[in-house]
């Protein structure tokens, strides 16, 4: 039971910083939005922002954690789409598709591994797949 309710809060942690992002860039501060975005990333990952920036295609951090539930991961791949939409906003082409290519990571991740089907992760799937391939 603690364990649930310690990934409920830290799902509830993840969209309210969502929605402050989503405030921060509707009211043109990106470059604050920007700064957020590298701050929680460093958090999620466990890594520093330079390492997740240099890290090749096949090495991939881990966002998962004890107990991890599809809500969890689904909510660190919106964080992860909304931080990719903050970066390609401020021309960081490169940063802003990694971020939509762990925002795919987890979506799948969520499907694979908890054999969970949710409409709104497969209309999410296609936005990303759509920035992906836009974006080459």
């Amino acid at each position: 039971m603690i364990q649930r309710d310690y990934i409920l809060r830290i799902i509830q942690d993840l969209i309210t910083f969502i929605a402050r992002m989503l405030r921060l860039k509707q009211n043109g501060n990106l470059e604050e939005a920007y700064l957020e975005v590298v701050k929680k990333t460093e958090k999620l990952l466990k890594m520093d922002y330079d390492d997740f920036l240099a890290l090749d295609d096949t090495e991939k951090p881990d966002v998962t954690m004890d107990g991890e539930n599809a809500d969890y991961l689904d909510a660190c791949g919106r964080f992860f789409m909304l931080a990719g939409e903050i970066c390609l906003d401020k021309g960081l082409r490169e940063e802003g598709i990694r971020h939509y290519r762990y925002a795919e990571a987890s979506f799948l991740k969520a499907e694979q591994k908890f054999k969970t089907f949710s409409f709104q992760r497969q209309v999410e799937l296609e936005k990303v797949a759509q920035v992906l391939s836009m974006n080459g």
